[in-house]
């Protein structure tokens, strides 16, 4: 048998990225747990950091359903190897609870936890599931961008759906008039008809006439050869008259997400408060606009009326 090597390196990974989406769909809520027990533990620099997660899942949560024998049920058969029993005898279904568990070790569960790694965007996705406006701040946060197709010009080559056939005619048309198309048309025209006109004389011509019509309709033929083999050239469509309608992606603004910082002003806020809350603004002011470039930051200072500072 001869053997086969299918070389599959030039094409990279994710060949599993079905099969990864249809595992997180189907166990979102143990990753969603996952991930907040790593907010509670972790350090907020872990939390911030752009490297793959990893979450720890219990094992018991990500359990798929199968098919499988049921405990009990009606038989009239004797298996071939039985010693016990006969046809006909009766046998008590099993208590519930009598098959093989996975409980019962003295010290709680003895199987590990099943480690997944998650990506940035998966990890993000997750971590702002179920905040008051998760899209906002999905699309804000990590820089999505919105686009609509505009209308720019025309092009030579695209889709035939998206072909214009008022310009492609008007481009086939200007293009017949600059290779003189109409011109040969009207010379074979009058060649036609002069051709018609000697056959109708030669009907009724005698002697030396019909010799000099004869020679003049093989002249014609030749000629109206010539004619026929440039009109031939000059298609009534080419590939060069198509016109396409061109589209292209304009980026349009999306929804930001608004962050207000508000500091209390009045004799209550001591210096040493409102430089710490300055010292805290600012620090976070330099975190957001490091880390996100589409969010935007208000500072309000109030005491009996709010201003923007």
């Amino acid at each position: 048998m001869q053997t086969r090597i299918i070389d599959r390196r030039a094409q990279g990974s994710g060949k599993s990225t079905d099969n990864r989406q249809r595992f997180m769909r189907r166990h979102r809520a143990a990753m969603q747990e996952a991930v907040r027990k790593r907010i509670q533990e972790g350090k907020i620099g872990d939390v911030v950091s752009r490297d793959e997660k990893e979450v720890r899942v219990r094992t018991g949560k990500t359990d798929e359903p199968v098919f499988q024998h049921g405990p009990g049920g009606q038989r009239e058969f004797v298996a071939p190897g039985n010693k016990e029993f006969v046809a006909r005898d009766t046998i008590p279904r099993p208590p519930a609870g009598s098959g093989a568990g996975k409980k019962g070790a003295p010290d709680g569960e003895g199987e590990d936890d099943f480690q997944f790694v998650l990506t940035t965007e998966e990890y993000q996705d997750i971590f702002f599931d179920g905040l008051e406006l998760p899209n906002l701040v999905k699309r804000a946060l990590r820089g999505e961008e919105e686009f609509w197709l505009k209308r720019a010009g025309f092009a030579r080559e695209g889709p035939h759906s998206q072909l214009d056939l008022v310009r492609t005619l008007r481009f086939s048309k200007a293009r017949r008039w600059a290779l003189h198309r109409l011109r040969f048309q009207r010379q074979k025209r009058e060649l036609e008809e002069e051709r018609e006109n000697l056959e109708r004389e030669l009907a009724g011509a005698t002697g030396a006439d019909i010799e000099r019509i004869r020679e003049r309709l093989v002249q014609l033929q030749d000629e109206l050869d010539v004619v026929q083999r440039k009109l031939d050239a000059i298609p009534f469509l080419d590939p060069l008259d198509a016109r396409y309608r061109r589209h292209e992606r304009v980026p349009i603004p999306v929804h930001q997400a608004v962050m207000f910082c508000l500091m209390d002003v009045s004799g209550s806020m001591g210096e040493w408060e409102k430089e710490m809350a300055k010292r805290f603004f600012v620090l976070l002011y330099w975190f957001l606009k490091c880390s996100y470039e589409h969010v935007e930051v208000v500072f309000i200072r109030h005491h009996h009326t709010a201003k923007e500072v």
